[in-house]
């Protein structure tokens, strides 16, 4: 499989690079993927039994100075190259305890929802570790995310492949990323990628808009 999903990857990558065409990770915008109303007409109405008892997955130490939010949806290319390409670049600030990242569910459609609900039972069974690998590996194969694809990446990530594949397909997480959805439509957002230093509002920033925000207030 390693050979088939490195090729997959690198295609993905490159469809994923075009659809952001003229975006940028230098000085420029990256732009962003729209929300189309807070449910928009193809969002899950989360039947069946729900477990609600999970927060946002964060990286890096709780009393970090500054709080950097980040709104996403994992089938916004623009959040791919966010997370593949600006994110690493906050590793430093990360590691020295300056930096708190948050990853924040914004799923635009019920493709999306399904991705994260299966990411989402990553980091509630396996933690942290295997969520922000599955994570990386969901932005990486972007546009070919189905169950079996969601299962080897689970597996890939150390996470349990049971437990992804059952959120895959019973979305035991959509009320909790719903609601999670109306706390970011109540704090303004409406497009993805998002990102909040603190409390300032960046909508499809690049890193090196970003990284003077942490600065300030380091």
């Amino acid at each position: 499989m390693a050979d088939d999903s490195l090729s997959r990857r690198r295609l993905l990558r490159t469809s994923a690079a075009a659809t952001a065409a003229g975006a940028t990770l230098g000085t420029a915008s990256l732009s962003g993927c729209l929300g189309l109303g807070l449910f928009g007409p193809s969002l899950p109405s989360c039947d069946g039994e729900q477990i609600t008892d999970v927060s946002a997955p964060p990286k890096g130490q709780a009393n970090a100075p500054v709080t950097v939010d980040v709104y996403s949806d994992y089938g916004c290319g623009h959040c791919a190259d966010w997370a593949l390409e600006a994110a690493p670049q906050l590793g430093d600030e990360i590691e020295a305890g300056q930096v708190r990242y948050v990853h924040h569910d914004f799923s635009l459609s019920k493709g999306s929802f399904r991705v994260a609900n299966a990411t989402r039972a990553a980091y509630y069974y396996d933690g942290p570790e295997a969520f922000w690998t599955f994570n990386r590996l969901a932005f990486e194969n972007q546009g070919s995310l189905g169950t079996e694809t969601l299962v080897d990446l689970a597996t890939e990530a150390g996470a349990s492949a049971e437990n992804v594949r059952t959120a895959a397909t019973e979305l035991p997480f959509c009320r909790a990323l719903k609601d999670d959805r109306q706390a970011a439509s109540d704090r303004g957002v409406s497009a993805t990628p998002t990102v909040f230093v603190d409390d300032e509002k960046l909508v499809g920033p690049s890193i090196d808009v970003v990284e003077p925000a942490i600065a300030d207030r380091v």
